[in-house]
């Protein structure tokens, strides 16, 4: 069969990988490392060329079928290639990363989410990619050229080589600090698929042991008559090198005058690499997973966190977030903590409005703290308050003028990263500031005195250098009181997974509380050693899908390599194949117990089973099969509620929704609907009872007054519509809907007092 030679496969390989080459430019030339390095220059080339060994086969068979379209496919799936590697890119130049395979453990619209607080960013990152993109296409459609059995000859070889390079290399999932971000993808996805290791001969409860009550912090903190109340704070990205004396410090003033006065454990490390992980670590030292405690969504197995322990010994628990409850299941896990007070962005009063500059993620850190402090105004009794913050994430937008003038002042001060960086330092300091806000209506509360606050960061901010492997897990813990003896400085290692041991040792010694005997912490009670040691034992997942670190004592195995840790976390590569096959044991070992607790609900023996508020019977399990609701979004799910409810299919319609509330517990609307789908059938008790839910977790929820109303109306009782609209509007003063309830209820009053009188005359 005759092929056709003006197909030009060449000089489209060749446009190709002059583009391929381009893409990293820009990461290099708009950082301070230059143009790429002796390292990352072949990664690059050996991965264009296998690219161009797959590409080639494949037009080379469309050619020798005599296919007319064979050059516009090669240029597609170039094109194809390309983009891919730009998004890769893309994404390590804002997060300081490469991809890897968490990007499987987020759903679409949390990817999007993600993207979208950070695109503005880089707009000329955009611009650029776009460029590249465009004078590949255009070279390869309108310049002509001939391929002769040479050319052809010389970039098959070539381009198999690569192949043949690339597809070792992927086979051994290695991630080098400047290879191709597009093979890195590929290797991590590799990794995890073949991330299998040997299951232990694992029984019982295995994370289960007899706890140490010994109080830890004995020769630091007074004692007291009452048990004290907790704050913890968990600043979004609040990474070490910020605060005191790191790399980055001075925007954090009031934060650094804190750790002057406290217990601060300048060692400190996050468990995971991403907020997904802070929750479970920081109040359950709980295991991970592959993909993290939360990521487990409904099947998390039973546990006990610190809410749940202290709630037990007669303290209330509140948690603050201005975000939106669903993302990570953070919801459906705090459920499951029982707490008696949870504030988030479906619930803010209406007289707060969200910040422009806060829009992607949620309210405002000064709006949050304010909400919050508001709301345990007049609560006593021992508390444990818990504030997560937003302000200090992408798009990095500061939400108070003043505050970011006077940051800028500071970074015209600075050299080095602080110009380039100025948004997220204006957020710091617009964070600190709202920090300094709630400790001093704290300080105007009587039981300030008796308060212990912890703060700490979730895990470090991502998009500045990272430094090492370590690095995006460093942040501060400090414990703060008025209780505190003498302020001390700790240089051990320390981790979010040893603070909640540390809390119920102190609470246990000092006030007889009582705790289980045996709890399943993953991590002993924080060191107080004041030079460089370390008690951890334990791996770090730094993102979904990726448990690949381990650190046992100053030890670190990370991707397969050994390190030796220092005492500025400083990663010094270490030469010891004995030990290192001794942390690829132990991290193996603790994941195939993770696995199997996590997956046969062997976690915890003595903490209460959590029911699923919605158990679906098996005629409701054939319709969730067959309304087809795996890979759904949430608000997907209620629009296809909504439509079927709508066309009074009212049980397919509460099957999907009760599906949706097993997933998500804090999303009012869904509730709501499913609440008229039985009020629309005559069902008002079960209606009414869904309401009282709404209103008890959001007792300021315009759509559950516009429904009760819409009840006690449809039921005859206007005068009861009249003044539940009334009340509803005392909390939502423009809200269209409620005003139309009132306005039916009072004409519905007008008319029947009409007809009595009619009746009398």
């Amino acid at each position: 069969m005759k092929t056709n030679n003006k197909f030009g496969i060449t000089s489209v390989s060749l446009f190709f990988l002059i583009a391929w080459m381009c893409l990293p430019l820009y990461r290099h030339l708009s950082s301070s490392h230059g143009i790429q390095s002796n390292e990352e220059l072949p990664y690059n080339l050996i991965t264009a060329l296998s690219f161009i060994f797959v590409i080639s086969t494949i037009s080379f068979f469309f050619n020798l079928i005599g296919s007319k379209a064979t050059k516009i496919i090669a240029i597609v799936l170039y094109s194809v290639a390309l983009l891919s590697y730009a998004l890769t890119e893309s994404y390590s130049i804002i997060t300081q990363q490469n991809l890897g395979a968490d990007l499987f453990g987020y759903s679409i619209k949390d990817i999007l989410l993600t993207a979208s607080s950070s695109v503005s960013l880089k707009i000329d990152m955009i611009a650029f990619f776009t460029l590249v993109l465009i004078f590949f296409v255009s070279t390869s459609v309108f310049i002509k050229a001939k391929d002769s059995i040479l050319r052809l000859t010389i970039t098959m070889t070539l381009s198999l080589i690569g192949f043949i390079i690339t597809f070792i290399h992927v086979q051994r999932a290695t991630d080098l600090q400047n290879e191709n971000k597009l093979l890195s993808l590929l290797s991590d996805i590799k990794r995890v698929k073949n991330n299998y290791t040997e299951p232990l001969n694992v029984k019982g409860f295995p994370f289960l042991n007899e706890f140490d009550f010994s109080n830890p912090w004995k020769e630091y903190i007074e004692q007291t008559d009452t048990p004290p109340n907790f704050v913890f704070v968990i600043v979004e990205g609040l990474g070490g090198d910020f605060v005191s004396n790191g790399k980055y410090a001075g925007f954090t003033p009031f934060l650094d005058s804190l750790i002057q006065q406290s217990l601060y454990w300048k060692n400190g490390l996050s468990n995971a690499g991403r907020t997904f992980g802070a929750m479970p670590s920081i109040f359950g030292s709980l295991p991970y997973g592959e993909s993290g405690f939360m990521n487990l969504g409904q099947q998390m197995p039973q546990h006990q966190t610190l809410f749940t322990l202290l709630k037990s010994s007669g303290y209330q628990t509140n948690f603050f977030y201005g975000g939106n409850p669903n993302f990570d299941n953070l919801d459906l896990f705090l459920e499951r903590q029982t707490l008696d007070q949870f504030i988030n962005s479906s619930n803010f009063p209406n007289s707060i409005k969200q910040s422009e500059s806060n829009k992607h993620w949620g309210y405002a850190d000064e709006q949050l703290f304010l909400v919050g402090t508001e709301s345990i105004k007049n609560k006593t009794g021992p508390r444990m308050d818990c504030y997560l913050t937003l302000s200090t994430h992408e798009p990095f937008e500061c939400p108070d003028l003043k505050i970011k003038k006077l940051a800028d002042a500071l970074i015209e001060k600075k050299q080095g990263d602080f110009s380039a960086n100025k948004n997220i330092f204006e957020c710091l300091y617009y964070t600190d500031n709202a920090l300094r806000k709630m400790f001093a209506w704290y300080n105007k509360r009587t039981d300030f005195k008796n308060t212990i606050f912890i703060i700490t960061g979730d895990h470090r901010l991502i998009p500045m250098d990272n430094g090492n492997r370590l690095s995006r897990h460093h942040v501060p813990i400090l414990v703060y009181s008025k209780l505190i003896k003498q302020p001390k400085t700790f240089s051990s290692l320390a981790i979010h997974s040893s603070i909640t041991p540390s809390v119920v040792g102190y609470l246990a010694s000092e006030f007889h509380l009582r705790f289980p005997a045996q709890l399943p912490f993953i991590s002993k009670p924080l060191s107080t050693d004041t030079f460089f040691t370390s008690n951890l034992d334990l791996p770090l997942i730094r993102v979904k899908n990726s448990v690949a670190d381990y650190i046992s004592g100053k030890d670190f195995l990370s991707e397969g390599e050994l390190y030796e840790i220092s005492d500025i976390l400083e990663l010094k590569r270490a030469k010891n194949e004995t030990l290192k096959k001794k942390l690829v044991r132990k991290l193996n070992d603790f994941q195939s117990k993770s696995e199997y607790v996590l997956k046969n609900n062997k976690l915890d023996s003595t903490s209460r089973a959590f029911t699923t508020e919605f158990l679906l019977t098996e005629y409701q399990k054939s319709i969730e099969q067959k309304e087809n609701l795996v890979g759904m979004s949430p608000d997907q799910m209620l629009s296809k509620a909504r439509g079927l409810a709508y066309a009074k299919q009212y049980t397919e319609a509460g099957v999907i929704l009760k599906v949706l509330l097993n997933q998500s517990p804090n999303y009012h609307d869904t509730r709501l609907l499913l609440a008229r789908t039985y009020a629309w059938q005559n069902k008002y008790d079960s209606a009414m009872h869904l309401v009282n839910q709404t209103l008890k977790k959001s007792p300021q929820y315009a759509d559950a007054y516009v429904l009760w109303s819409d009840i006690e109306y449809w039921q005859g009782n206007s005068k009861a519509s009249l003044k539940i609209s009334e009340d509803g509007l005392q909390w939502n003063a423009t809200d269209s809907e409620l005003k139309q309830r009132r306005a039916r209820a009072l004409h519905s009053l007008l008319e029947a007092k009409a007809s009595q009188n009619n009746l009398i005359h």
